[in-house]
């Protein structure tokens, strides 16, 4: 399956200053993954058709077209550390495995 209109669509994530303001806005772990890139991977999986987040590892499966991408149990870290939590987002829905 042809993935070029995900890899338009992290493009212009990252044109449109969503990437970079989701990192302004979200803590990364020292040495991590940063947050922004991993939450704008994740919405544009989403809009891809990703119905869970394990679709996710589509992107992570094509290196050569997406560059690096955060592993699933990332993503998960990067959604769980959101939980519950209050930023300038606001607080994260609840997302369960399945």
């Amino acid at each position: 399956m042809s993935r070029a209109g995900l890899a338009l669509l992290r493009r212009l994530s990252d044109r449109t200053g969503l990437t970079s303001g989701l990192s302004a806005a979200l803590p990364s772990p020292l040495g991590g993954h940063d947050r922004g890139r991993v939450f704008a991977d994740v919405a544009c999986a989403i809009a891809d058709g990703a119905r869970v987040i394990s679709d996710f590892r589509v992107m992570g499966d094509q290196r050569e077209l997406f560059g690096p991408v955060a592993s699933v149990s990332t993503a998960w870290r990067a959604l769980s550390d959101r939980q519950g939590r209050r930023g300038r987002l606001g607080q994260a829905p609840v997302m369960r495995p399945g």
